[in-house]
């Protein structure tokens, strides 16, 4: 019977230990969450370029790469 114990306790202590490298839901959530927001950040740095370069002439294209320039510094 004790033989059998310790091998049932090499089996779970190997189940635990093969979990360890994995993310949770949270973590995974957590992660995509960020490549979301860089993603919008860079879609957004890009228009607001696009814009100012397009306009260059309009009151808000300096406003425009400013802005530009600030989503890109917080990379």
């Amino acid at each position: 019977m004790s033989r059998q114990l310790a091998i049932i306790a090499t089996v779970c202590a190997a189940f635990v230990f093969a979990g360890c490298g994995e993310q949770t839901a949270e973590q995974k959530n957590e992660e995509k969450r960020t490549e979301i927001k860089e993603t919008k950040r860079q879609e957004a740095a890009k228009t607001y370029k696009t814009l100012a370069t397009q306009f260059p002439e309009h009151d808000h294209a300096g406003e425009a790469m400013q802005k530009a320039a600030e989503l890109e510094k917080k990379k």
